[in-house]
């Protein structure tokens, strides 16, 4: 992982002439004649074209698969722990894309965030694309501040970039298994390879992932509406991509994807009450909780957020001379129901529902 900001001019100069002995005693120092440690160049698309990260004029950080694997990186909020300045805030009904301070709120509809977010080059603004897993990446950019109009108009915070994984002319697959506390339990697997040797290459890639949450529901023991826990998730998914390296001249790529998430809600706690309040919720739940900070709610209704995704994308790279000329289009169906118990407690007071098709 690399994690870069731009720097002035006066900066740079006196970087380089601090640097420039630094690394000519190590050249010489060199026992038996062993070459220096050279830092592997890292290759990114911020400005829709490979080019190595030096040389993008733009404050970022880049993920690499390995480096999401290592730490066990399973989607986007996970994943921007290690981006400073960007977060995605996810709790069920809430959530919402944050960088920079700048963020907006996550019930209108009407608004899209200032966040971008792109994958495999087309632009995504719904929340629910920011909530779902990551599965079988290349590799991850996160550009921080204001962005052009390249991945689309809503980059005025900045943009995330995620680029699945290609398929290959060999043959490859892999297989990672995650448990953990709260029944987690995490699989995921790819393979592929050359479907028709020269002609079409394929890679396929699936993911199931568990856990139940965290915050207990007291209202569960007496009332069959209730949830059992909440701020868990069960979310799974596969992806299909094909790869045409020459078909007329153009490498061209499909890919198919359908994911489906389920959110388990914020579990708000009931903090502070009046004695006739606490006497009125204990008619409700006579285990009502009001103790601050024990991961210990009590919600008579349903609270979270289920959605299901399928996305269509092509890609067509076309070299003429040396210019490239890329085609990416993409077509995606997204519908979400969503549930909150407005009033926070065991008592059938208010419901808030809400879905939609886009």
């Amino acid at each position: 992982m690399i994690n870069r900001h731009r720097r002035s001019p006066l900066w740079l100069a006196l970087s380089g002439l601090c640097l420039l002995p630094l690394i000519g005693n190590a050249q010489e120092s060199s026992p038996g004649g062993k070459k220096p440690r050279v830092i592997e160049e890292i290759i990114v698309s911020a400005q829709k074209r490979d080019e190595a990260v030096q040389d993008v004029p733009i404050s970022m950080s880049v993920m690499t698969a390995e480096f999401m694997v290592e730490q066990g990186v399973t989607d986007l909020r996970e994943a921007l722990l290690y981006v400073p300045n960007v977060a995605v805030e996810q709790a069920g009904f809430f959530a919402a894309p944050r960088a920079r301070g700048f963020t907006f709120n996550n019930n209108n509809k009407a608004f899209e965030p200032p966040l971008g977010l792109a994958i495999d080059g087309v632009p995504y603004t719904r929340i629910p694309y920011f909530l779902a897993a990551t599965f079988d990446l290349k590799r991850m950019e996160v550009l921080r501040g204001p962005q052009g109009t390249t991945f689309g108009k809503n980059t005025t915070a900045g943009l995330i970039h995620i680029l699945t994984a290609d398929p290959s002319d060999e043959f490859t697959g892999n297989f990672s298994a995650q448990r953990g506390d709260f029944e987690r339990e995490r699989y995921e697997a790819s393979f592929g390879g050359p479907l028709i040797q020269d002609i079409v290459n394929f890679r396929i890639a699936a993911f199931t992932d568990e856990r139940d949450g965290f915050i207990e529901n007291t209202t569960d023991d007496v009332n069959p509406k209730a949830q059992e826990n909440f701020r868990g998730h069960d979310r799974d998914g596969y992806r299909l991509k094909l790869q045409f390296p020459d078909l007329a001249g153009a490498d061209v790529k499909l890919t198919w994807e359908d994911v489906d998430l389920t959110d388990l809600g914020t579990g708000f706690e009931i903090i502070r009450a009046s004695d006739e309040v606490k006497e009125y919720l204990r008619a409700y739940d006579p285990n009502t909780d009001f103790e601050k900070g024990n991961y210990t709610a009590s919600l008579d209704e349903q609270d979270g957020r289920s959605v299901n995704i399928k996305t269509f994308n092509l890609q067509v790279n076309y070299d003429i001379s040396e210019w490239g000329l890329v085609f990416v289009g993409g077509h995606s169906v997204l519908e979400q129901s969503l549930s909150l118990d407005t009033d926070f407690t065991p008592a059938p007071a208010t419901l808030g529902l809400g879905g939609d098709k886009s």
